[in-house]
């Protein structure tokens, strides 16, 4: 339904209930569910079908995020079946080439939480980094902005950061009013885009503040 009245990537149903079963933890079951709904197509409509490309799009970037880039098709052959089918100057294809290459399956942001004492009142510090994984020949990824958000009443600064992969990382000072559990959103963008590549969320507990 999305496809057809949208176009794009925007996701179908399927594709959305694959995301929120990576975000929910179970990366291996947004996988298999894409396998089969790119087999299904496959069968229905052949192999190089502007709906099955997208579903074999869609199942390739499950596996980079589940830490599974071996199981995805390569980045070669996956946009050069898009090319023939779509052509080289589609904006999709344009959208897929984009997307491939912010894929960086070789790193992971880190979150690092630098405050012992969490308590009222007192500043917390958390880190924000991209750490690269066992793969020496990664590229180091564009330049990111970093935005936080909290829905409570917890201060931030800043609140936007520009990060530089690869060098020193970067932090954020939070201030709680009202102890409790405080969920902050860490959403990182491309810096020329301002596209969003990932949306990270922490818990941050924080306890009363003690007499002295």
């Amino acid at each position: 339904m999305f496809t057809e009245r949208f176009g794009g990537f925007l996701p179908t149903l399927a594709a959305q209930l694959a995301h929120t079963l990576s975000d929910t933890g179970d990366p291996a079951a947004a996988v298999a569910l894409l396998k089969a709904v790119h087999a299904g197509r496959a069968r229905t409509f052949g192999t190089d079908h502007p709906k099955t490309l997208e579903s074999l799009a869609e199942l390739a970037f499950a596996c980079l995020e589940g830490g599974a880039p071996d199981a995805a098709p390569s980045h070669e052959e996956l946009l050069a079946r898009w090319e023939r089918t779509f052509g080289p100057d589609h904006p999709d294809t344009a959208e897929l080439r984009w997307r491939l290459r912010t894929a960086r399956p070789a790193w992971r942001v880190r979150l690092t939480l630098l405050t012992d004492d969490v308590t009222t009142g007192r500043p917390v510090t958390i880190e924000v980094r991209l750490e690269r994984e066992d793969s020496a020949t990664a590229t180091v990824p564009p330049p990111l902005m970093v935005a936080v958000s909290c829905p409570t009443a917890t201060t931030v600064d800043p609140a936007t950061a520009e990060y530089q992969p690869g060098g020193a990382p970067t932090r954020f000072t939070l201030a709680a009013p009202e102890p409790g559990a405080h969920d902050v959103r860490f959403t990182l963008y491309d810096h020329a885009s301002g596209l969003v590549l990932q949306e990270l969320k922490t818990v941050v507990h924080v306890q009363g503040a003690r007499e002295d």
